[in-house]
């Protein structure tokens, strides 16, 4: 019993507090003792009737107060929850779309290798001597003998952007909570391999002045595409073309320049003089071309395709690219001037 009404107290204690305020104001002003006329007791009654009226009404109000409140609370928490079971529910629709989307992808991808179109035409880009101008490949691969392979990557390249398109549009899905960028976006990056990637950016590159294709170079700059393109690839078969044709192989060129950029320390004796003069100025982030750098004459010749490709793609497309920002460094200025022949904004 005497726990309840401490209970009440400590819950109600502004009411108890008005109350015995109220009393001791009454029995400030008419102290005196206890009366024995009835009519005094009467306005006493009447004074003390008055009073818990007053409470009442006050606690009725209170209660109707937090009884509003905690209904406010609650329907927000329901509708909280209700928001919740519609995203995720979202989101279990956005993942089915997703990994259906990425088996369709996948099995689109095993039947270029199948068919050996992927290597056929990396070779074509990459080791095809006969092609002076990226506007040979280009005509040749949309009018000429390489049209039926070229066709059939482009469906590919189709469903890709088609992919990323909506990956784009469920970004909110793709961040994550846990600051997971590209979380999905990475798993379908990683079914791509090292010439795939080089097709990609080239198919995207020789497409420039179509506007079609911006929309599709933003998605691979938003969601880092490149991280894991062989820049080192393309940038041995610039170096090659340009300078050292016929001193030593491409490939080794590449063995080494993979080993002058993974470790500065190299010694880079063994190689032929002209070997060394250009990976001695690739060490040092400074590539000098033997000929002037005429952007109006050569944007648009083969071996220009790395700085081309360079100037396109935003950094952020690179982001995570272990050799990205030294090649940045080195190439600045062909890059920059690449740019502004082409009016990217720089």
């Amino acid at each position: 019993m005497l726990k309840e009404i401490f209970d009440f107290i400590k819950n109600n204690k502004w009411y108890v507090l008005l109350v015995l305020g109220l009393l001791g104001l009454y029995f400030y002003q008419f102290h005196g003792g206890l009366s024995s006329d009835s009519e005094k007791w009467d306005h006493f009654g009447s004074y003390i009737g008055g009073i818990f009226s007053a409470v009442t009404l006050l606690s009725v109000l209170h209660g109707m107060q937090l009884e509003r409140k905690r209904f406010n609370e609650q329907k927000a928490e329901f509708e909280n929850e209700k928001r919740e079971q519609e995203e995720r529910r979202r989101k279990e629709d956005f993942e089915r779309t997703f990994f259906m989307m990425l088996e369709q992808h996948n099995q689109k991808i095993k039947e270029l290798n199948e068919k050996g179109i992927i290597d056929e035409l990396y070779n074509k880009i990459m080791n095809e001597d006969s092609y002076t101008n990226i506007d040979d490949i280009k005509s040749n691969f949309n009018f000429g003998e390489n049209l039926k392979e070229y066709s059939e990557l482009n469906v590919y390249f189709l469903v890709l952007y088609r992919f990323l398109k909506y990956i784009y549009e469920n970004d909110r899905f793709n961040s994550g909570k846990s600051n997971s960028k590209n979380k999905y976006s990475s798993v379908l990056r990683s079914f791509l391999s090292r010439k795939l990637l080089i097709l990609l950016v080239f198919h995207l590159s020789i497409n420039l002045d179509d506007e079609q294709y911006d929309e599709y170079r933003k998605y691979i700059t938003y969601f880092s595409f490149l991280e894991h393109m062989d820049t080192l690839a393309i940038e041995s078969d610039f170096l090659y073309r340009n300078i050292i044709r016929g001193h030593i192989k491409k490939e080794e060129l590449y063995k080494e320049l993979v080993k002058i950029v993974n470790n500065k320390n190299v010694n880079i004796d063994k190689l032929s003089s002209s070997a060394k003069e250009v990976l001695g100025y690739r060490l040092n982030k400074f590539y000098p071309l033997k000929l002037q750098f005429d952007v109006d004459t050569y944007y648009s010749r083969r071996k220009y395709l790395f700085i081309l490709i360079l100037s396109i793609f935003e950094e952020n497309a690179f982001k995570g690219n272990p050799y990205y920002k030294d090649i940045q460094l080195t190439y600045k200025e062909y890059i920059q001037a690449m740019k502004e022949k082409l009016k990217i904004s720089v």
